[in-house]
């Protein structure tokens, strides 16, 4: 046998081998997307019943009241923002997180269920979210990114 026949197994041994880690890499990615996608949808929906929870609600009406009656006054009292805003800024923080950084949750499944009330809160909140952001500019960023995404959208 000639060395040209002995190499011929080994040439379609070596392309099935290479052919064969093509396909699993293409099914390891497109699974990953899978279930990426699909913790994307669970936590926006983790958020929905969060935001339309009694509870949650309540918070919001306390903080609009806060906010209406007593902050900012005066900006520079930082220390005194009430826990009911926070609470809105901190979700709003994890809905940009998810959309922005972790990019599990499509910007236009946030946006169809978020943008209305997160556009609203973030105007109102912007001058507490500046105040925190010019000491440190990480605070509140993926809400900051979000809430101009999503005007972007509505324009």
């Amino acid at each position: 046998m000639s060395a040209a026949g002995t190499n011929l197994p080994t040439l379609i041994t070596a392309v099935a081998a290479l052919f064969a880690a093509v396909v699993a890499a293409g099914a390891v990615f497109f699974e990953g997307r899978r279930v990426r996608r699909q913790l994307g949808i669970e936590n926006m929906w983790r958020l929905i019943e969060t935001w339309d929870s009694p509870e949650f609600r309540a918070r919001r009406a306390e903080a609009a009241s806060l906010l209406l009656e007593t902050f900012p006054r005066r900006p520079s009292q930082l220390h005194v923002v009430p826990y009911a805003v926070l609470d809105l800024l901190n979700m709003f923080e994890l809905l940009g997180y998810l959309v922005v950084r972790s990019k599990t949750l499509p910007l236009e499944d946030a946006w169809i269920n978020f943008s209305a009330p997160a556009v609203q809160w973030w105007h109102v909140c912007r001058p507490i979210v500046e105040i925190f952001q010019a000491d440190d500019a990480t605070v509140y960023e993926d809400y900051t990114v979000l809430a101009n995404k999503f005007i972007a959208a509505d324009a």
